[in-house]
C-alpha cells in the first residue's frame, strides 16, 4: 500500500509540465464566513472553488503500486458531510500527486472541519 506524504487544503494545485512540481494556490487555514454562527442550524454548502492536493510514494521503491483513495469532509459536528474518490497510480513512478477538486464546500458550525485521507489497497 502507497505511503500517504502529505495533503493540502488550497484554492488551487497546478503541476508544471516541464519540471513537474505542483504550485499551491492560496493555502487555506482558515475560511471566515460573512455569517453570524448563530444563523447556521445545520450543515451548509459554500460557493467556494477548492482542492486537496495529496502527495504519495510507494513503500517499496522497486514494485509498483496502485491504490484506491477515499476522502471525507467531516464537519465541526462529526458528520460525514462530504465523500470523494481518487485513484492513486505508482506504477509508472515512484511518487505520484493526486489533486481532489470541489465546486462547493460543505461546512458544519463553528470549529474544526477535516478532511479525512484514507485508503483502500486495489
Amino acid at each position: 500500500m502507497p505511503d500517504h506524504i502529505w495533503s493540502v487544503f488550497c484554492s488551487k494545485g497546478i503541476v508544471d509540465s516541464t519540471s513537474n512540481n505542483v504550485s499551491l494556490i492560496n493555502v487555506i487555514e482558515e475560511l471566515r464566513l460573512p455569517v453570524k454562527a448563530t444563523d447556521i442550524t445545520g450543515p451548509v454548502l459554500v460557493p467556494f472553488e477548492w482542492a486537496l492536493v495529496s502527495s504519495w510514494r510507494r513503500k517499496d521503491v522497486d514494485m509498483p503500486e496502485h491504490a484506491e483513495a477515499r476522502v471525507r469532509i467531516v464537519g465541526a459536528h462529526g458528520h460525514e458531510l462530504g465523500l470523494g474518490a481518487i485513484a492513486v497510480n505508482l506504477s509508472e513512478h515512484i511518487r505520484s500527486r493526486t489533486i481532489l477538486r470541489g465546486l462547493n464546500l460543505p461546512l458544519e458550525g463553528v470549529g474544526t472541519q477535516q478532511f479525512i485521507v484514507e485508503l483502500q489497497e486495489e
